[in-house]
C-alpha cells in the first residue's frame, strides 16, 4: 500500500465519502494516523475512549459485513492477522486498512 499523507486521507474520508458516519470517521482517524498498526476492537476503544462495544458495529460496517451495506463491496477495513489483544490479552482479530482503499490516489 501507498503511504499518503494524513490530511489526504481525512479529505477522502470527509469530503468524498460522506456516507460516513462520525464515530467511523474517528475509527478511521485511528487507522490513518498509524497506517502499519492492526487493531482491535479493544485497542481501538481504548484509543478513542469508548468501550469496545460501540466500536463493533462500526468496524463491521467499514469491513462490509452485513445486508444493505453501502460499503459491501468497497470495504474500508480488513481483518489482517489474528493476534493478541494488547488490551484484553485474548487472542482477537486485528484489522488494518483495507489496501485498495485508496487506490484513487494511486
Amino acid at each position: 500500500m501507498t503511504r499518503m499523507a494524513h490530511t489526504s486521507l481525512m479529505a477522502y474520508f470527509g469530503f468524498i465519502e460522506p456516507d460516513l458516519q462520525d464515530r467511523e470517521k474517528d475509527v478511521l482517524d485511528v487507522f490513518t494516523q498509524n497506517t502499519t498498526l492492526t487493531f482491535t476492537n479493544c485497542e481501538l476503544g481504548y484509543e478513542l475512549g469508548l468501550p469496545d462495544k460501540s466500536i463493533t458495529g462500526r468496524t463491521n460496517r467499514l469491513r462490509g459485513l452485513g445486508k444493505n451495506n453501502p460499503f459491501k463491496d468497497k470495504p474500508y477495513l480488513v481483518v489482517y492477522e489474528k493476534r493478541k489483544c494488547l488490551i484484553t490479552g485474548y487472542t482477537a482479530q486485528a484489522m488494518a486498512l483495507h489496501p485498495d482503499t485508496f487506490r484513487v490516489f494511486t
